[in-house]
């Protein structure tokens, strides 16, 4: 093969992952503009109607490791197409969903498009040359806010055209589309070593995340301390520690709990878990904001159209974002861009908080939210696969999306719990409400900065797990040195 033919194949396969990369995340963020009018088809109360978007990132947090492990011990390829096909299925349950309840399921189904965010970056990591592979990985991230972006847009759109049952659809098509491209541009990746992994892990990651995620959902509404919520929250964090003790001894646990032994690993994960609370957040509740009712005495009022368009200058700024970062990380390091890009977010989630009535406020804010966006999730992903050994970066990765999807998940469900118990006599939520919402999510993102730039280092400093469990994702043993 010619240089040139092989520099066509990478760009190829780039161009696959990344539409699979923006597959996933559209589909994800597509529906957002739409609950308003879903909530009002099934007679759903607005803050409930989120449950949609918790529901998918609940299951996500559990079948992204799942298939994070399968990519390392099968065939990463068929893996990838498994991931894609599970969206194809929940798109057309959600479009002939016949009850609210049908539409959750759709959404449980669709979160098989989590697994795709892992499985990607082995497929990179196997098939792309050791110097291109930090590119990728950038370009792979900040795809992944974009294709969000441009869902949020043309869902609006969508729903107000030709009803929103035609969203669904328009993602079965993609989907179909993107599974063509899969078989036609990436090669088949051998399996690798290892058992599959703890399945019983993943039960138990399962249940104490429902029942945190839930008890954080009830806790506006029925008090903090109310019995149902103390003894939810408990019983989630027994067993949370079950799953960790669980996860810590197996040789073949579901998240290698041991990459955290590494500061930068960490420090990289807790700003990845607060950025991407933010960030689902402003995907589920800003559509509702901008399209609450004039006499709710706040808002734009505003059709699900204009309301997506409003996240047009968050896919500019993811964009901009993303591309910027891969050139200050290697110019001013990646501490100073993670602090920066934070920062961004967190300040972007204080406009929303205090100046949300009008649509150029909204789309100052969400620019500012997209560039913080962009340019955090390259720079995170830049860090982290630089800071473990390359055997172990699926693993990294893995946990990385895992702990993403998981601040997503408890940040939307106490959101559409802070919602639901504001809401007033027009059956929208309170003011109130959003703002407190807002300025929560705006502190973790600022108190993330400041982690980064309290740390002495972002960059390779790995610290090896003891020889008997030494693995990659999956339980897979590592190679000798």
């Amino acid at each position: 093969m010619t240089a040139a033919a092989d520099r066509r194949g990478r760009r190829g396969l780039l161009l696959a992952l990344v539409a699979t990369c923006i597959a996933y995340s559209f589909v994800q963020a597509v529906l957002n503009p739409a609950l308003p009018a879903i909530a009002r088809d099934f007679e759903v109360p607005p803050g409930q109607v989120t449950w949609l978007v918790a529901a998918n990132l609940l299951a996500g947090a559990v079948v992204t490791p799942l298939f994070g492990s399968l990519g390392d011990r099968l065939d990463a390829r068929l893996i990838l197409l498994a991931c894609v096909a599970l969206v194809v299925v929940g798109s057309v349950l959600c479009a002939v969903a016949p009850n609210f309840a049908t539409i959750v399921v759709g959404r449980v189904v669709q979160s098989g498009g989590n697994g795709v965010f892992p499985v990607c970056f082995i497929v990179a990591r196997r098939q792309m040359p050791l110097a291109a592979l930090p590119r990728a990985v950038g370009i792979l991230s900040s795809r992944v806010a974009l294709g969000g972006g441009i869902g949020v847009v043309l869902g609006g759109y969508i729903s107000d055209w030709v009803g929103y049952r035609w969203i669904f659809w328009i993602s079965a098509a993609y989907g179909a589309v993107v599974i063509v491209w899969i078989l036609r541009a990436v090669d088949r990746v051998p399996p690798g070593q290892g058992p599959v992994a703890h399945v019983p892990s993943a039960l138990l990651l399962s249940a104490w995340l429902s029942m945190i995620t839930l008890a954080l959902s009830w806790a506006p509404t029925r008090g903090w301390f109310s019995p149902a919520v103390a003894a939810l929250g408990a019983a989630g964090l027994v067993v949370l520690l079950l799953w960790v003790w669980v996860e810590w001894r197996v040789r073949n646990p579901l998240l290698e709990l041991r990459i955290l032994l590494i500061r930068t690993v960490w420090v990289v994960d807790v700003a990845g878990m607060a950025v991407a609370a933010g960030m689902y957040v402003c995907f589920g509740i800003v559509p509702l904001l901008a399209q609450t009712p004039s006499g709710a005495g706040y808002g734009v009022d505003v059709s699900a159209a204009v309301a997506g368009l409003l996240l047009l200058p968050l896919t500019v700024g993811v964009v901009v974002g993303g591309a910027l970062a891969n050139r200050l990380v290697d110019r001013v390091g990646s501490r100073v861009v993670l602090a920066v890009s934070t920062t961004a977010c967190g300040l972007s989630l204080g406009l929303l908080a205090f100046w949300h009535d009008s649509l150029v406020s909204l789309a100052v804010a969400l620019g500012l939210q997209g560039l913080g966006l962009g340019s955090a999730f390259a720079a995170m992903m830049r860090v982290l696969v630089a800071a473990v050994p390359h055997e172990r970066t699926g693993a990294a990765t893995g946990l990385h999306a895992t702990l993403r999807v998981m601040g997503g998940a408890a940040a939307v469900a106490w959101a559409a719990g802070v919602l639901s118990a504001g809401e007033n006599s027009l059956h929208v939520p309170s003011e109130s409400g959003y703002v407190l919402v807002f300025l929560v999510m705006g502190g973790l993102d600022v108190a993330v900065a400041l982690l980064a730039l309290g740390a002495s280092r972002l960059g390779r400093h790995c610290v090896p797990p003891p020889p008997e469990v030494s693995r990659t994702a999956g339980g897979q043993p590592a190679p000798p040195a």
